[in-house]
Parts: structure tokens; sequence; C-alpha cells
């Protein structure tokens, strides 16, 4: 299981190889969660400056629309906690279904099915994609 986007930190090869090892990690029939932003959700919904406060804390995330060349999206988050600001940037790739499907396959999945953060099928207007793929 892979939730909450903890997929797609890495180069795209080295994504693949992480499909591949679950897919060989599986026994027969064994299956795989992904959950993670819908790309399709994001690019129609982006918004480019995102806060969130806790307290007297604060949380800012800063990013350029999704890269429409590699899929990803770098952000540069500050985090402001006890009055001390830290710097972090991180890039994630963003995934359409039918782009994570073609990928789950090729490493060696069986069956891709793509579902919304509510069970149901997977629409353009979901904003969140749980992906299940059975070996």
């Amino acid at each position: 299981m892979s939730w909450f986007t903890a997929y797609g930190y890495f180069d795209d090869q080295q994504n693949k190889a992480v499909l591949a090892e679950v897919a060989r990690s599986l026994r027969p029939d064994g299956r795989f969660l992904v959950e993670l932003n819908n790309r399709d959700w994001i690019v129609r919904n982006f918004q480019p400056h995102r806060a969130t406060q806790a307290g007297d804390d604060f949380m800012i995330d800063q990013s350029p629309p999704p890269d429409p060349l590699t899929g990803r999206v770098t952000t540069r988050r500050t985090i402001i906690r006890g009055g001390a600001v830290r710097h972090t940037s991180y890039s994630v790739r963003m995934f359409t279904f039918t782009e994570l499907r073609d990928w789950l396959l090729d490493a060696g999945f069986s069956v891709v099915d793509g579902y919304d953060e509510r069970g149901e099928p997977l629409a353009m207007d979901s904003r969140r994609m749980i992906v299940v793929a059975r070996r």
C-alpha cells in the first residue's frame, strides 16, 4: 500500500523500478493499493499558494503549475514553528490514471482499476485517485 501521494518522488526510471519491485514481491493475485492526487483534477484546480495554520504555526506551499513535459510539480515549503522559519522543497510526479495503469501493467500487474476518494469509479472531477493493481 502506498497512501497519501507517497509515490512519485523519484525520477521516472526509479518510479518504474519501485512498481516492478512491488509486483515481484507480491504473491499471485496479490494487490497493491496506491492513493495519490488525480493529475486531471490538479491541473484544472491548480492553486500556486496554500497556507495551513495550526495554532501559531504555519505551513506555506508555493508551486508553479505542473510541468507539462515532465508531469512534475515542484513545491517550495516554508514552515514557521515556534517563531523559527525553515524552508524546504520537493518535487512529485503527477499521473493520469491511464499513465499509471500502463506503468503498472508494464511492471507485471494483470488488472488495474481506478477509484475516487469515496470508492466510486474514478472521474475527471475526482480530487484523489485510488488505484488497485492485482498481480
